[in-house]
């Protein structure tokens, strides 16, 4: 007898600055919605869901919850740059460059 299932795709994103998160949806060109502590990520091959412990979604989106992740974490060293007075620059694809003036 057939049985139907449908593989998930779950990656660790815990603490998540909703703000950092923001604008690495938009770099991304996916949108985002959030609902009471859940988030969802709309991207073109499906919908990645953010519960505050992981980001899932099935297999359709695997690529984009990783790419989604880059983003996110490269975001995330910008904001945390910028906030401690570097100015933050991005010198080729995932690779950032900070300095300060003297």
């Amino acid at each position: 007898m057939p049985c139907d299932s449908i593989r998930t795709y779950s990656v660790d994103f815990k603490n998540v600055n909703k703000d950092v998160l923001k604008k690495a949806v938009e770099r991304l060109g996916f949108r985002m919605h959030e609902a009471g502590k859940t988030t969802f990520v709309y991207t073109p091959s499906g919908t990645i869901r953010l519960d505050g412990e992981n980001a899932i979604g099935t297999e359709s989106v695997a690529t984009e919850i990783n790419t989604l992740r880059q983003e996110y974490v490269k975001e995330g060293m910008k904001w945390a740059g910028q906030k401690a007075g570097w100015a933050v620059s991005e010198t080729g694809k995932n690779k950032l460059h900070f300095s300060r003036g003297m």
